[in-house]
């Protein structure tokens, strides 16, 4: 019927006006957000910020009042930052008495060439004592009393069919370099074959300690 035909355009037309309307809205949001983004721009405020393809190994920000370069840049690492890894001779039973007396690890830089240090400078920080009695005098419980210290020097026992050797590593810099000084006990005496540093005979620095290099 004639009715029900206007009351269908009536609909749509209702229709129609809300989607203009909505339309409109719209509209006036872009505006406003293009006027927004156009002034911060003309203020300074807005410019591209660098990226690291990965942000895991290298970080970048911009500085206040710097200008990006345009394109991308590469970033070298001629060398990776490492700890000092020392390692003791063979010692035929990792079980077996050492000798006893006081452990003392100094950290600094050290000058190493082929598995010796000839130099060492202390650092800031104080020694650190490690007790070694008749209870813990074997590469085993030595191992274990350097690693209650946490001290950053870590130490582990590596075995073969020959024997067994105490690994010491210390923390990832240059400047975490370490020597570790024996006081031995004249009644127990064998753990300055444990030494590591300048004149130490029984161990060998087989990585230096080194911070990262990047060009």
């Amino acid at each position: 019927s004639f009715a029900n035909k206007t009351a269908q355009f009536e609909q749509r037309s209702e229709t129609l006006t809300a989607q203009i309307s909505g339309i409109s809205r719209l509209k006036d949001g872009i505006t406003g957000f293009s006027t927004a983004l156009s002034s911060i721009a003309r203020s300074g405020q807005l410019s591209t910020q660098p990226t690291s393809s990965n942000t895991g190994i290298l970080g970048v920000s911009l500085l206040a009042g710097a200008t990006p370069p345009a394109g991308s840049t590469a970033i070298e690492v001629r060398q990776l930052a490492q700890g000092q890894v020392a390692f003791s001779g063979l010692i035929a039973d990792r079980t077996a008495p050492v000798g006893q007396g006081t452990l003392t690890l100094t950290f600094g830089n050290a000058t190493v060439a082929d598995g010796a240090m000839s130099g060492f400078t202390a650092g800031g920080g104080t020694p650190i004592d490690v007790a070694i009695d008749a209870s813990n005098s074997s590469l085993n419980g030595i191992a274990a009393a350097i690693n209650a210290k946490n001290s950053g020097v870590t130490a582990s026992i590596l075995s073969d069919v020959n024997g067994a050797r105490l690994v010491l590593k210390g923390p990832t810099g240059e400047a975490l370099a370490f020597e570790m000084t024996v006081a031995e006990d004249a009644s127990a005496p064998g753990l300055s074959a444990l030494a590591v540093g300048r004149g130490a005979t029984g161990t060998t620095v087989g990585t230096p300690a080194r911070d990262a290099s990047r060009s």
